[in-house]
């Protein structure tokens, strides 16, 4: 379906938010930590990050508040993250009241991981979200004016990276996705007149 929904699930932090998304070719001390749980043990030193920013998408767009936090302590690393976004509707008809345009999302991740002796580290990271609204799912109902959603996003990751004497790098990543969404979708009332019993000289369904 060709739906663009922006960047409404950006909210994790990076040192290269201009390359796409890139995360295998490049170290990011920022964003690795969230995609592999077990990078965050090459943390040298504990950050936090604030990172508003808007997005535009089919049909809408949204404001963002994401801050986390990374730390670590000798062998331990973790960090945490919480957003808060804004989304709304844009080709919802102009009487419609304004919480009827917008939604609220949350967003929660956890993450801890440890380093073991000969260049182990193991890691994991949980996220839950909780959805009221998704950049471009009413170009999925044309003709709607309303379209209510409510539902949650759920990723749990675990990670392990072994980093050899050689300068060659392992890494597994296992990860378990949950995703799901109601929609409760309503369409403007069309009224016409004459109706079809006044009408008994036409002989046919009235236009």
């Amino acid at each position: 379906v060709p739906i663009h929904q922006g960047e409404q699930f950006g909210i994790y932090p990076s040192q290269w938010p201009g390359m796409g998304g890139v995360s295998i070719a490049l170290h990011d001390t920022l964003g690795d930590p969230w995609s592999n749980p077990s990078k965050a043990t090459r943390l040298r030193v504990g950050s936090i990050q604030v990172m508003p920013f808007t997005h535009t998408a089919t049909a809408g767009g949204g404001r963002t508040l994401p801050v986390s936090l990374l730390q670590t302590s000798g062998s331990i690393a973790g960090g945490a993250l919480f957003s808060l976004q804004e989304v709304e509707r844009r080709d919802a008809g102009f009487n419609l009241p304004i919480s009827d345009r917008r939604a609220s999302n949350q967003y929660l991740s956890g993450m801890l991981a440890r380093r073991f002796g000969a260049g182990l580290s193991i890691g994991a990271v949980l996220a839950i979200a909780d959805l009221k609204g998704v950049d471009g799912v009413s170009a999925l109902y044309a003709g709607s004016d309303r379209v209510k959603q409510s539902g949650t996003q759920v990723d749990a990751r675990f990670g392990l990276t072994k980093d050899y004497e050689s300068g060659a790098t392992l890494e597994m990543v296992a990860v378990s996705y949950r995703y799901g969404m109601t929609h409760d979708v309503r369409y403007p009332q069309t009224w016409r007149w004459p109706p079809c019993a006044a009408c008994p000289e036409i002989g046919s369904p009235c236009q």
